[in-house]
């Protein structure tokens, strides 16, 4: 019968005898000094980790507090737009009574006066004139400081034209009260 054969390790470890203990110091300190480079490294990657985490929770942070001021911009932006509309359609009525009430004056104006055209006429045109240059200026793509700027004019010019509203309102009162004076009823 046949003895059965040893098993082969695997790997076996065989000391290096031909190494002085000089040899193996500078190998003990060769090894300690790329154990400590790795513990270093690893030391500051983990710093590198740690700052860029906290870089990131803070860009994070920041990055919610703009998407909601975006937000709220938008809606201020919105509600401008809607009051716009409101001064706009506020504007065309205006514009519409004192149109009627400068063909009305103009009227009564050219029985009582003659035909002659007044300073008045052509201040009523000049006005005209400005208000259709600001109409072709006018334009609902612009931005939210366009916006503003329009409804700041729009508001001033809504202005100037209840004040000459209430100005014609009183001319024509005055030139009815003198029609009527000057032709008493039978």
């Amino acid at each position: 019968m046949a003895q059965p054969e040893a098993p082969v390790p695997q790997a076996t470890l065989v000391a290096n005898t031909s190494m002085t203990n000089e040899d193996r110091a500078i190998k003990r300190a060769r090894d300690q000094a790329y154990r400590e480079r790795l513990k270093k490294r690893k030391t500051e990657m983990e710093g590198n980790m740690e700052a860029l985490t906290q870089e990131n929770k803070a860009l994070k942070v920041e990055n919610g507090a703009l998407k909601a001021e975006n937000t709220r911009l938008n809606q201020a932006s919105q509600s401008q737009g809607e009051g716009m509309d409101k001064l706009k359609h506020d504007f065309n009525q205006l514009k519409h009574e004192y149109n009627k009430q400068t063909v009305l004056v103009q009227t009564l104006s050219g029985v009582l006066a003659g035909s002659a055209p007044s300073p008045r006429d052509e201040e009523v045109q000049k006005l005209k004139n400005e208000i259709d240059l600001f109409r072709q200026g006018m334009g609902m793509d612009s931005p939210c400081l366009e916006l503003m700027k329009e409804t700041a004019k729009l508001k001033h010019e809504l202005e100037k034209v209840k004040h000459e509203k209430r100005a014609l309102k009183v001319q024509l009162d005055a030139l009815c009260e003198k029609i009527i004076a000057e032709n008493p009823s039978p």
